[in-house]
């Protein structure tokens, strides 16, 4: 295919063990063309990061401080290419992605106001997690992840980049305020992409959640705008609720307190996931209350940052 103008972003810290497939599949996807400009923002790594980028021909922009957020920005402000594609080093394109490629092209060229990308997809030796949480992701057209997103340079320097005081909930902010200057949010489901780092256990699923819901309590404005993270609020609240009836005697409530968490937990499972089955249902359920626990953890730890900073 003709080669088109793409800088790919590429944001990473200690990221030797998928880097190199991550590179290697975009050069593929660019086999018999001249190769993409791939743009590496090592974010002080120890390992082998910035030698793996090096030897794949990548350009390599060391950035010391900042949240991911900044390594992208950093990354943009390095780019020479029109359209930028945010991709994270533990995220593979897939023949499809090659594939549909100019139709991504053709979108944001014909709607230049425009995001596009797809969510990312999970591996071919996937978890029983990724299996019945991250497989079964409804695909939601108001927001894309900048796991791997796609849009023009000049767009994105117009909406300023990504939020620099965001440690996590960055992709979903820079999505608001494409909207709210009129632009669109255009997901292409055939944009397949692999994403090689999601949780293989309980323990990693539920501090991915506690690191990915850091950015949603940083403020009372994020608070009150995220529903996650009001319905974190009621998902202990109802906790509070039940260890006060325990502790008072009260059975009646303490049941109605733990039906409240599971009706919670269900409905969400049911408006989060495509469920396949009365098995998956029963997991996606185990699940989404593991899920508000991590979220929970996020709220402490953002309180005991205030907490320190105040003191």
């Amino acid at each position: 295919m003709t080669s088109p103008a793409v800088s790919f972003v590429i944001p990473a810290r200690n990221e030797a063990r998928t880097l190199d497939n991550t590179i290697a599949s975009i050069e593929r996807a660019f086999d018999g063309s001249k190769a993409p400009e791939i743009i590496v923002v090592d974010h002080a790594s120890t390992d082998d990061t910035s030698a793996i980028a090096w030897g794949r021909k990548a350009k390599v922009i060391h950035e010391v401080v900042g949240p991911v957020g900044r390594l992208r920005n950093v990354g943009a402000e390095h780019a020479t290419c029109d359209i930028l594609v945010f991709l994270d080093a533990d995220v593979r394109v897939t023949d499809d992605w090659r594939t549909h490629l100019p139709v991504a092209l053709h979108q944001v060229a014909a709607f230049p106001r425009s995001v596009t990308g797809s969510m990312v997809g999970i591996s071919e030796q996937p978890s029983w997690i990724e299996r019945h949480w991250f497989c079964g992701l409804r695909t939601r057209g108001r927001y894309l992840g900048s796991a791997h997103m796609i849009l023009r340079r000049d767009f994105f320097s117009e909406l300023g980049g990504f939020d620099e005081n965001l440690e996590t909930g960055e992709d979903h902010e820079l999505c608001e305020r494409v909207r709210k200057v009129g632009g669109q949010i255009l997901p292409i489901r055939d944009l397949a992409v692999v994403h090689e780092g999601f949780p293989k256990t309980l323990a990693e699923f539920v501090e991915r959640e506690r690191w990915h819901g850091l950015g949603d309590f940083a403020s009372w404005p994020r608070i009150l705008g995220s529903r996650i993270a009001v319905g974190t609020l009621f998902f202990l609240l109802w906790h509070l609720t039940f260890v006060v009836a325990v502790l008072s005697g009260g059975h009646i409530l303490a049941a109605a307190s733990v039906g409240v968490l599971l009706l919670a937990c269900l409905l969400f499972a049911l408006r989060r996931l495509r469920i396949q089955g009365p098995d998956h249902l029963a997991v996606a359920v185990f699940l989404s209350y593991m899920y508000f626990v991590g979220r929970s953890l996020s709220l402490f730890q953002s309180l005991r940052r205030r907490l320190r900073r105040q003191s």
